[in-house]
């Protein structure tokens, strides 16, 4: 069970059904996001322009409809959310969920409808409130920021170290993900694009990972042009995260 919040445009509840909370509480899925509670895990995504004429994570979206289902049969169903500017400028953010996959593509649809060109980023990132890592005598767990890059390869980052200074990196595809003792969620650039990961420290005790584009997408006056990304958000199963 997935929920959109249309105050950003953003995937802020997610309910990973196949997976129960606990073993005594099978019906119980395990919630891998939500933005409520003591400790909140979510994701944000949204697109930037020099002159902030596009929607970034703290904009207002329109929907459609309040509910969608995966119809029997159906192999995915996208949830489209609508977005007007200034100027004539129209965006569609675009989620599509894939049946039996932990895959969510992300994409917005820029349509120029001013008189001016627009150079259009994409940047997606991932929210979590600071946890303690396994002490001593725990059992060994990572909770926390990780980034993979082609020239640094699986790097995680410190909770500790972020509070002192930001993490950035230049790449060439790679991701940005937040790890867990048997979940992860990641945001995955096109791997054949300039990216840029990040990771800092917020206030009221959380952080963020994510990434953006380095490149922008020029959208000419009368034109269109989609920005697209995907999100990871499940289980660490190999096979699933080499797909």
């Amino acid at each position: 069970d997935a929920e959109i919040d249309t105050a950003g445009g953003d995937l802020r509840r997610l309910a990973l059904r196949k997976h129960s909370v606990a073993v005594d509480k099978k019906n119980e899925p395990f919630v891998l996001f939500t933005d409520e509670g003591s400790v909140v895990h979510y994701s944000q995504s949204g697109l930037l322009a020099r002159d902030g004429a596009l929607p970034d994570h703290k904009a207002r979206w329109r929907a459609d409809k309040a509910r969608y289902t995966l119809a029997e049969g159906e192999k995915s169903v996208a949830v489209e959310l609508r977005w007007t500017g200034k100027d004539g400028v129209q965006v569609t953010k675009r989620f599509t969920f894939h049946r039996n996959s932990y895959v969510v593509d992300v994409a917005y649809e820029v349509r120029n409808g001013g008189r001016k060109p627009i150079d259009a980023f994409l940047y997606a990132q991932l929210v979590r409130s600071h946890v303690e890592n396994a002490g001593l005598f725990a059992l060994p767990s990572y909770t926390g920021p990780v980034v993979y890059s082609a020239e640094n390869k699986y790097e995680k980052i410190a909770q500790e170290d972020l509070a002192k200074k930001p993490y950035a990196r230049q790449t060439t595809g790679g991701w940005a993900a937040l790890l867990q003792l048997h979940f992860v969620d990641a945001w995955l650039p096109n791997e054949k694009a300039r990216s840029e990961l990040y990771a800092k420290s917020l206030s009221s005790n959380r952080y963020l990972v994510g990434y953006n584009d380095l490149a922008a997408t020029p959208v000419a006056p009368g034109a269109s042009a989609t920005l697209a990304t995907r999100l990871y958000a499940g289980p660490k199963e190999q096979h699933r995260l080499e797909q």
